[in-house]
């Protein structure tokens, strides 16, 4: 049975956010050294949290937290 289009697009969202997380690591692993405006990439689907004290990339979805959606563009992008 095929699914929705919007549960397809939720799940090709998260895994997206989670390749971006999984890139930025090797980036850290590999000696390089990832920087993004206030530390954080977002989404309206959610974000992606840098490292604290030699952690690794984490994503959070928006869903997982309960805040809304960056609507507004607030200028930080660079």
């Amino acid at each position: 049975m095929r699914r929705p289009q919007a549960l397809n697009q939720t799940e090709v969202t998260k895994r997206l956010l989670a390749d971006l997380a999984a890139a930025l690591d090797a980036c850290q692993d590999a000696g390089l050294r990832p920087r993004l405006k206030h530390g954080a990439v977002y989404t309206h689907f959610g974000y992606v949290l840098p490292p604290l004290k030699g952690g690794r990339w984490v994503v959070r979805t928006l869903a997982d937290d309960g805040s809304a959606p960056a609507d507004s563009d607030d200028g930080d992008d660079e």
